[in-house]
């Protein structure tokens, strides 16, 4: 894996908000850096354009191909408990979608901590004599 030179924040932030600008063909990059000092926050097209981007440089995903059609749920404004949880089982509804697995990713505000990387994951498999294989990664 390729070392990676962190730099300061106002660098990365110039950097990625020049990258959103070009590859949607946006003009106001000038203005929107210099907003930037005062209201750090990433707008909702941002942080969409950023979750895909993400995904699209992910070369452990093998999933990745559809990159543009990942499904932003901002959710920066939720953070107590019960409504975190409303929200993982709305965002599993809208990914499933009866069946027809769509790619949607749910972003919560920094108070908010889910602490396993995939809400659904296959944990085992039926084999023919009745007995479940159990993939190492999912067996707690």
């Amino acid at each position: 894996m390729e070392a990676r030179v962190l730099q300061p924040p106002n660098v990365e932030a110039e950097h990625f908000l020049r990258q959103f600008h070009a590859e949607n063909q946006r003009s106001g990059v000038e203005s929107r850096l210099a907003g930037w000092t005062q209201d750090p926050v990433l707008t909702e097209e941002e942080l969409a354009y950023g979750a895909r981007v993400a995904w699209r440089n992910s070369i452990r995903c093998i999933g990745r191909l559809p990159w543009t059609a990942l499904q932003l749920r901002d959710r920066r404004h939720v953070s107590r408990p019960a409504e975190v949880f409303a929200e993982l089982i709305a965002h599993l509804n809208l990914a499933f979608a009866g069946g027809r697995v769509r790619p949607v990713i749910s972003v919560f505000g920094p108070g908010v901590r889910i602490v396993n990387d995939q809400l659904l994951r296959y944990a085992g498999y039926l084999q023919p004599d009745g007995t479940v294989l159990v993939t190492p990664r999912t067996w707690l």
